[in-house]
C-alpha cells in the first residue's frame, strides 16, 4: 500500500526520530544531534547519530541511513505498512483514506480473515474435547507441552465430512465464504461439499502481521493420505510466500543475527519448545524465491537445515540454484546438515538447543556449497574437463544479477579451480612424466625471484607508486609476470589507491589467479593471512620492517632483474661477436662484461647491508618473535646470496 506523502510528512513530523530510536539505542545529546553506539554493528566508540531536526538517522560504520519508519523496518523487521500502522497508532493518528476498489478487496481479505479465525477457535476447542483425546495424546509423544500446544494454538478437525460446515454456518459464514478460505472442498461434480480438514492434528498458519490465514493438517490415520496437508491457494493464503512461525521468529532471529530453517510444523515446534525461537518452517515444501526474500527480513545469512543424506543435498541442489540470482550484498544462505536419519526433531531431543547451536555454527558458505557440489565426483583428468568444469562455474556465476557478488565469487572460484587443478595433477603425475626442460632448477629460483617482486609490488602500493618509472622498465624473464607488472600499473594510476585490497577488487579476472600466486588471498579455514604466498617467500617481511628498508630490497630486486636483462642481453652480443670478428663487436662485448661484473658486486653489497639491517630488525623483536621467526635471515640470505 502507498501512502499520501502529505500524511507520511505529518506522521513523522509527530514522532521524534530520537524518541524512537532511543527505545533500543542508548543516546546522548551532543549539540543539534544525539549520538549513540551502532545498532547494526558491533563498535565501542558511539558512530550512531540522530538528527530530529532533519528527521534522520545515520551510521558511520555501517553506512546506514534512515527517517523513523526505516529504523522500525530494519531494527523489529516489521514491513513497511506494519511500521506506519505503529507509528500511527503511536501518533494519535487515522489511517488515510484507501483507493476504493483497493479498499472492498482489503475488507473482503480482512472478513476472510475473521473466517479463518473462527476456524482456529473450532479447532482448538475440538483439541480439548472427548474427539480430540487421541489427538491431544499424539501431541504428547511427540514430547510437546500443555504450554507450547497453547501457545500454538494447536487444534483437532473431527473425523466428520460437516462438522466444521455446519459450526461455520451457526455462526453466519456462508458456504462462499468457507470455500474462498479454502475450508471445504467443493466444486461442479462434488455433490454435497464437505469439510476439507478431517481426522487431522491441526496448525495454525499465520501472516506476518499474526493474523491466521490457513491450516496444516497431520493424519491421525495410520493409512490416511496424504500424511501432511496444507489450505489450498486463496486469497490470503500462498503457500510460497509464508514461513510457519514467521512472528515468534522475528524478534529472537534480530536478536541472535540468524534463523534456523527447517521443513515442517513439527520440527518448528519442538526447535521452538526446546529453546531454539528463532526458527521457522517452510511449510514441508521446496523453499520459493519469494520466501528467500522474507528469510532475509529475518536475517541476512539464513541457515537452512537439511538431511544429511542425498535428499538433503539434492534439496541443497535446488535451493541453491533458484538463490544464485538473488544473491545481494551481505545477503546469502548457508547449509546446515542432520546426521543421517535424524530430523530437526530427533536431533534437537538427542542432543538440546546446544547441539543446534553447533549444528548452525558449523553451517556451509553458499558459496562452499555450491563449490562442493559442483565439484563433487567432477573428472578433471585432461585439459578438455577441466575447461568443461571451468565453464559451467561462470555459467553459474553469470545469473547472479549482482554485479559486485557476481566479480568476487569469479575470483573465489578462480583460485579454487585453480588450486584444485594443480592439486590434481600434483598427486596424479610423476615428476617423470612432466615434461620439465624449460623448467631447471635455476630457471625456477628466477622465477620464483620473479614472484617476490610482484608480491612486494602488491605489498607496498606506496613504495610501488614511488618508483613506478623504474618498475615499468624492468624486465621479466616470463612474459605473463611482465603483462602481470603492466596489469599492476593499471590497478596504481586509478585516483586512491592506496592499500592492498584494492589490487584485489580491480584486477581484471584473467590475472586473479596469478595474484593469488604472488601475494596470495586470504584462506581462513587455514589460518593464512593476505599476503601470506608472499610471506612464505620473503619471510622477513613478516616483521613488518619500516618503508625505507622494503623500498631497499624492492630496488635490490629490480637491480637482480637487471643482471638477469644483461645476461640475456651478453649472449645476444657474444653470437654477434662469434659470427662477426670485429673490433667494434669485441668492445661491446668486454664492455658488457665489466658492467656485469660491477653490477654483481653492487648486488653483493648490497645483500650484505640487508642482511645486516635484517639481523638488526630482528634483536630488536621480543623474544617470542624471534623464536617464530629465528629463520628469517636464512632464507633472506637464499634470496640475496
Amino acid at each position: 500500500m502507498s501512502f499520501p506523502k502529505a500524511f507520511l510528512d505529518e506522521l513523522k513530523g509527530r514522532i521524534r526520530v530520537s524518541e524512537v530510536v532511543g527505545r533500543k539505542v542508548k543516546l546522548t545529546r551532543r549539540g543539534r544531534e544525539f549520538v549513540g553506539l551502532s545498532p547494526f554493528s558491533n563498535e565501542k566508540s558511539p558512530s550512531f547519530t540522530v538528527n530530529d531536526d532533519k528527521q534522520f538517522y545515520h551510521c558511520f560504520s555501517s553506512g546506514e541511513h534512515g527517517d523513523v519508519i526505516k529504523f522500525l523496518e530494519k531494527t523489529e523487521n516489521l514491513s513497511f505498512i506494519e511500521a506506519v500502522e505503529r507509528l500511527v497508532a503511536e501518533a494519535g493518528m487515522e489511517m488515510p483514506e484507501r483507493d476504493p476498489f483497493i479498499a472492498e478487496k482489503e475488507k473482503k481479505k480482512a472478513s476472510l480473515v475473521d473466517v479463518m479465525e473462527m476456524a482456529a477457535e473450532f479447532f482448538e476447542r475440538q483439541l480439548r474435547s472427548d474427539s480430540g483425546k487421541e489427538a491431544h495424546r499424539y501431541l504428547i509423544r511427540r514430547g510437546l507441552s500443555e504450554e507450547t500446544i497453547k501457545e500454538f494454538r494447536l487444534g483437532f478437525s473431527l473425523n466428520s465430512r460437516t462438522a466444521l460446515i455446519s459450526h461455520m454456518k451457526s455462526m453466519g459464514v456462508t458456504l462462499s465464504q468457507m470455500e474462498e478460505a479454502g475450508l471445504v472442498i467443493s466444486g461442479p461434480d462434488i455433490q454435497e461439499p464437505y469439510d476439507r480438514f478431517r481426522n487431522r492434528v491441526m496448525f495454525p498458519i499465520s501472516d506476518a502481521r499474526g493474523r491466521t490465514i490457513g491450516f496444516g493438517g497431520r493424519t491421525l490415520d495410520p493409512e490416511g493420505k496424504p500424511k501432511y496437508l496444507n489450505s489450498p491457494e486463496t486469497p490470503l493464503f500462498h503457500k510460497g510466500d509464508v514461513l510457519f512461525n514467521f512472528v515468534r521468529a522475528r524478534k529472537p532471529a534480530f536478536d541472535t543475527g540468524t534463523v534456523l530453517v527447517v521443513e515442517g510444523y513439527m520440527d518448528a515446534i519442538s526447535l521452538y519448545a526446546a529453546g531454539v525461537k528463532n526458527v521457522v518452517a517452510a511449510l514441508g515444501t521446496a523453499i520459493t524465491e519469494r520466501q528467500v526474500s522474507e528469510l532475509w527480513r529475518l536475517a541476512p545469512e539464513p541457515v537452512i537445515c537439511l538431511d544429511g543424506d542425498a535428499a538433503g543435498a539434492r534439496a541443497a541442489g535446488r535451493l541453491i540454484d533458484r538463490t544464485l540470482p538473488l544473491l545481494k550484498s551481505g545477503y546469502a544462505l548457508r547449509f546446515a546438515y542432520l546426521p543421517s536419519g535424524q530430523d530437526p526433531d530427533d536431533f534437537v531431543k538427542a542432543n538440546g538447543s546446544d547441539g543446534i547451536a553447533t549444528l548452525v555454527y558449523g553451517a556451509k558458505s553458499f558459496a562452499d556449497a555450491l563449490y562442493e557440489r559442483e565439484t563433487g565426483g567432477a573428472q578433471i583428468d585432461t585439459p578438455e574437463r577441466k575447461a568443461g568444469l571451468s565453464r559451467r562455474f561462470d555459467e553459474l556465476i553469470a545469473v547472479i544479477e549482482d554485479r559486485t557478488v557476481q566479480r568476487f565469487y569469479r575470483q573465489l572460484f578462480n583460485i579454487r579451480l585453480s588450486r584444485l587443478f594443480w592439486s590434481y595433477d600434483r598427486e596424479n603425475f610423476s615428476l617423470a612424466r612432466m615434461s620439465m626442460a624449460s623448467e631447471t632448477p635455476t630457471r625456477v629460483k628466477e622465477l620464483e625471484e620473479e614472484r617476490i617482486l610482484l608480491g612486494a609490488l602488491v605489498e607496498h602500493p606506496d613504495i610501488f607508486d614511488l618508483n613506478q618509472d623504474i618498475i615499468q622498465e624492468t624486465y621479466f624473464a616470463s612474459p605473463i609476470h611482465a603483462r602481470f607488472r603492466n596489469e599492476l600499473i593499471r590497478i596504481l594510476v586509478l585516483p586512491g589507491v592506496t592499500e592492498i585490497a584494492t589490487f584485489y577488487e580491480e584486477i581484471d579476472d584473467g590475472f586473479f589467479v596469478l595474484l593469488d600466486l604472488v601475494h596470495g588471498e586470504a584462506v581462513p579455514e587455514k589460518n593464512l593471512p593476505r599476503g601470506h604466498q608472499f610471506y612464505r617467500r620473503f619471510p622477513i617481511a613478516r616483521l613488518r620492517p619500516d618503508t625505507e628498508f622494503m623500498e631497499a630490497c624492492m630496488l635490490h630486486f629490480v637491480d637482480v632483474q637487471r643482471l638477469k636483462e644483461m645476461v640475456v642481453h651478453r649472449n645476444e652480443v657474444f653470437t654477434d661477436y662469434e659470427n662477426d670478428l670485429t673490433e667494434e663487436n669485441h668492445r661491446r662485448f668486454v664492455g658488457l662484461l665489466a658492467e656485469i661484473e660491477a653490477l654483481k658486486a653492487k648486488l653483493a653489497m648490497d645483500a650484505m647491508l640487508l642482511m645486516e639491517e635484517a639481523s638488526r630488525l630482528r634483536v630488536m623483536r621480543d623474544s617470542q618473535f624471534q623464536d617464530k621467526y629465528r629463520s628469517s635471515a636464512k632464507a633472506l640470505e637464499g634470496h640475496f646470496a
